[in-house]
């Protein structure tokens, strides 16, 4: 019946997609291995990625660990760094100090790092010494320097003028020392977007 519905419906909503979607979310309830071979096989292509997002969503508060570890291993696409993070914000959502375990159990990698960013942005607001060694974990030097600069524009809100200060101190390229220089509450506030990109 799903395979059925028209693909193209009212106010450029695609209803087969959408309802696609539906079902391997209904899926998970009965049968997450099916679930997943349903949302793999029906969410392929940049038009079939709302099936898997889906998935993640509530797979991630479900059961987040088993959600990450599918979406890590995906095939490399310019889709799941999108569901990746889909995951994250569901189970983060559920299950906060869990989801903080997860992820602090892993290096920092390429695959984590729009996670990582997100995450140390916000600790580096309330501790910006834990996520400045967390940052550190990294060996790739490029990635560490992003992850700094996603520090920095934490710290930058919380805290500008000791931010300033290490900002001083630390090496990275001058375009991210600008995004983190950027980040300050007046700098938001002028609509700059402060979040350090890969």
């Amino acid at each position: 019946f799903v395979e059925s519905l028209p693909k193209d419906g009212d106010f450029g909503v695609d209803v087969q997609q959408e309802m696609l979607a539906r079902f391997g979310q209904a899926l998970l309830d009965r049968d997450v291995d099916r679930a997943i071979r349903w949302a793999e096989r029906n969410g392929q292509g940049r038009n079939g990625s709302g099936i898997l997002r889906h998935l993640a969503f509530s797979w991630g508060v479900k059961d987040g660990p088993a959600a990450m570890n599918w979406a890590i291993n995906l095939p490399e696409t310019s889709e799941r760094p999108g569901i990746i993070l889909r995951v994250w914000l569901s189970f983060r959502q559920a299950h906060p100090d869990e989801s903080r375990d997860w992820l602090l159990a892993r290096e920092p990698n390429s695959v984590l790092e729009g996670i990582y960013q997100r995450y140390l942005t916000g600790t580096a607001g309330l501790d910006a010494k834990s996520a400045l060694e967390i940052a550190d974990r990294t060996n790739d030097p490029q990635l560490r320097e992003r992850l700094l600069a996603a520090v920095g524009v934490g710290w930058m809100q919380a805290d500008p003028a000791a931010a300033q200060k290490w900002l001083e101190t630390v090496e990275l390229s001058p375009e991210l020392k600008q995004r983190v220089r950027q980040a300050t509450p007046t700098g938001a506030a002028n609509g700059v977007n402060p979040a350090p990109t890969r």
